[in-house]
């Protein structure tokens, strides 16, 4: 069996510490470039297409709905709990957005993100805005594997944990979603300003060639 040199283990021995540096480098290196930079969402009229994560949910008459159920179509999105007193100018504005946007290939969807928040408590909400046309506005039932996810990736809340504790007060702000389910802006629902530019960059969308 050769004998390995006594004054050559010391280079091996760095040469194996160089290469470990190395890999961890550029897993390290890899890992930063997959991070996203987080969204100013108080500064996102519009932003670099986000796709939203695969996500399947119930409305209040029973039906799936999902990411699926998003292509194809552009879709004002928000999200609602019914303990939060500042969500009310969110639903507030949908019956002027639905006359703003009177088209077949724009939708209106609102996300619950209590569970707590059953079928019929939704429903009283929804009727409560007797301007906006139930038939426009699907209302989707939260619960504890996608909502939070989503609501994560969205900035709605810091984390899932929080939103299965029922710790969030989602902002009054509307998501725009383009015909690949991906975001493209975020609306101040409290600001005419805001929600003129949503009608505006709505309309865009749904006139793109696709």
């Amino acid at each position: 069996m050769p004998r390995t040199d006594r004054n050559s283990l010391p280079h091996l021995l760095a040469l194996g510490a160089l290469a470990a540096l190395l890999a961890a480098g550029v897993v390290l290196a890899w890992r930063i470039a997959s991070v996203r930079e987080p969204i100013d969402w108080s500064r996102a009229r519009t932003i670099e297409p986000l796709a939203l994560p695969e996500f399947e949910l119930v409305d209040l008459d029973g039906a799936a709905f999902g990411d699926a159920e998003l292509r194809g179509r552009v879709w004002l999105l928000d999200f609602v709990s019914l303990q939060c007193s500042a969500c009310g100018p969110t639903s507030g504005a949908l019956a002027e957005l639905q006359a703003a946007l009177a088209r077949d290939d724009i939708g209106f969807v609102t996300v619950a993100l209590s569970c707590d928040d059953g079928p019929g408590a939704l429903r009283s909400h929804q009727r409560s805005y007797r301007r906006a046309d139930p038939a426009r506005w699907r209302i989707l039932l939260a619960d504890r594997e996608h909502v939070p996810e989503v609501a994560v990736q969205l900035g709605v809340a810091a984390s899932e944990r929080h939103v299965l504790a029922g710790l969030v007060a989602p902002r009054p702000r509307f998501f725009l979603i383009d015909r690949d389910a991906r975001v493209r802006g975020a609306y101040d629902a409290r600001r005419a300003s805001e929600l003129a530019w949503l009608v505006a960059d709505a309309s865009a969308l749904a006139d793109a060639p696709h």
